[in-house]
């Protein structure tokens, strides 16, 4: 949810909202894929991704199942993901406020390359 208000604020119209959401998409059928190839063998990819956040929530209960991580390693994944959480919190609350102010029709990535510039100085000034 924070993904998705994090790319929900850089659109201004409704034409916009499936650019926004496509790479949220994205990242739930790379994980799906992942899981399915995870099913078939025991590879270094299913082991990696099960910390990756984001990823992990599809990978580990996959390898959890097919007894190939412990209830340690999946408590690691869980920590790994709260930690990230917390932090692309506070990353997308300050970019958030910035994003609110960016009307743009020029596009997606016009918005985004904006907000981060506006962020960038207001980073700046607060430094000083």
């Amino acid at each position: 949810s924070v993904l998705a208000a994090l790319t929900g604020s850089l659109v201004s119209n409704q034409e916009q909202v499936q650019q926004a959401v496509m790479p949220i998409t994205m990242l739930g059928m790379i994980g799906y894929f992942i899981t399915i190839a995870a099913q078939a063998n025991d590879s270094t990819l299913a082991q990696v991704t099960s910390y990756v956040p984001f990823l992990n929530v599809f990978v580990m209960p996959t390898q959890m199942s097919l007894s190939r991580a412990s209830m340690g390693q999946a408590w690691v994944s869980v920590g790994i993901s709260v930690v990230f959480l917390a932090l692309f919190t506070f990353f997308t609350v300050a970019v958030y406020r910035n994003n609110v102010l960016v009307y743009s029709g020029s596009g997606l990535w016009q918005s985004m390359k904006t907000s981060f510039s506006i962020w960038k100085a207001e980073r700046g000034v607060a430094k000083k």
